[in-house]
This record gives structure tokens, sequence and C-alpha cells, in this order.
């Protein structure tokens, strides 16, 4: 690194100032004493569901002053309620649920190295995460709806929620909301490789199994992403969700 700002700066100070020796001190060690103070920050306990983030959020706007009232505790400072990306999104609502969830990370991130080349500029290097076997796994929740106009079509509208781990970014588990009142009553479906959550933590008794592994390597070939994809998938999931055991079927 050429240069070093902000908590980059202070890392150096640590090392060179704070120890006699600087072989006494380590990366590991400061990640460590960061990682609590950040957990607390974005990303809690999370014993029940309303612990659990969840983007897109509607932001306050400039000036706007936040009413009174609850505010869940991984809320950004910007956060006014929770939103919905919609199955057909545009350029600018996607690039809203990029940026709130990279902010997020940046808020859950222990350590961050600031430096600046030649090539990039001035950039970020943010640490993720501790391992699970060093810290409980926590997670945070995607929700999608139904694209509003379809409402004229007759077609039945939905919102679907899709958990991801904070360890590693996958896909842990979803689910398909039909009502409101179903936010506190709807299961969640498990991927083969995730059906620990049913087991401890804030989906505990809340879940049934899928037919499907969360991982992706053997069939990556088959990924594709195009206009509507989010259409698919929700009346894929829909489908599935009536009957989480079966396999293959609906795709």
């Amino acid at each position: 690194m050429e240069a070093h700002t902000g908590r980059a700066l202070w890392f150096h100070s640590v090392c060179s100032n704070k120890m006699s020796n600087p072989s006494q001190i380590s990366l590991s060690t400061l990640y460590k004493k960061s990682i609590d103070d950040n957990l607390k920050k974005a990303g809690p306990a999370q014993q029940s569901y309303d612990e659990i983030p969840k983007f897109p959020y509607l932001s306050l706007a400039e000036g706007e002053v936040r009413r009174q009232g609850f505010l869940p505790l991984w809320a950004p400072p910007d956060y006014k309620k929770n939103s919905f990306l919609p199955t057909k999104p545009t350029l600018f609502e996607l690039r809203i649920l990029l940026n709130q969830v990279h902010a997020h990370f940046e808020r859950l991130s222990p350590l961050t190295l600031e430096s600046q080349s030649k090539i990039g500029g001035v950039h970020s290097t943010r640490f993720p995460i501790p391992f699970p076997s060093k810290v409980k796994a926590t997670y945070y929740i995607i929700r999608v709806r139904t694209y509003h106009r379809v409402k004229y079509s007759g077609r039945e509208r939905v919102w679907i929620e899709f958990l991801f781990s904070h360890i590693d970014n996958y896909l842990v588990a979803w689910r398909v909301i039909r009502s409101p009142s179903e936010f506190k009553t709807a299961y969640w479906c498990l991927f083969t490789d995730s059906a620990d959550l049913n087991r401890e933590g804030p989906l505990k008794d809340k879940c049934r199994h899928t037919q499907y592994t969360n991982a992706y390597l053997s069939h990556l070939e088959k990924v594709k992403f195009y206009d509507g994809v989010l259409e698919d998938i929700e009346s894929f999931l829909k489908k599935l969700y009536v009957n989480p055991d079966a396999g293959g079927t609906y795709w």
C-alpha cells in the first residue's frame, strides 16, 4: 500500500507506538477487538425475526425529521421503514438495494484498511465477519414483491423473503407470504445444506425442508439472468412453497 488513511493510520500508530515489539500485535488481534462493537451495531443477537436486518428500506428524505416509534436495532441512520423490491425492478431500485446492502456490510465489518493505488485511486478493503466457529451466525433478508401493476391482471400478489447468511452471503432459506398477517406465521423453506436452521436461532421450529441444495458449483452453466427472471423465480417458488418436498418438478 502506498498511503494509509482513516483506520489504516490507526492501525499503523498502534503497531509503532503502543507496542515495543511490533511482532506482538497482529492483524488478527485488531480484528478480534473490533468484532463485538460492529456486531452490536449491524448484527444483533437475532433471537427473533424482528432483529434480522431487512432490505430494501425506505430512507429519510434530506432534512426529514425521524418520527418517534419503533426503530430496529440494526437500522442505519437514514432508515425510515421496510420496503420491497418489485419483481420488475428498475435500474434505480436495484442500485438502491445494492448500496443499502453494501453499507450494511461496511457497518458490520470489524476492520477496514484504506489505501491508494495508481490504478484504482483511493479504495477500501473490508474484512469479513469471523468464521461461524467464532461467532454466532447472523443473517439478513431481501424482500421481493409482485410487480404492483400486475394486480390489475388478476395475478396473485405475494411477498417473497430471501434469508442470506452474513458469513458467506449464501441464500439459506426463503418463504412466500400471501397476506400481511402471514409475516409472523409463514414457514421458511430450507435447502438441504441449511437444515440446522430449524433447530436453533430465529427460525427454530418454523421451517420445512426442500430437496434442493443451495450450492451452485455443479450447475453454474445453467444460471442465467434476463429481463423477467424475478417473475419466473416468483412463479416457481409459489408452486414449490405449496409442496416443498417436490424436487425438480416446477422449473
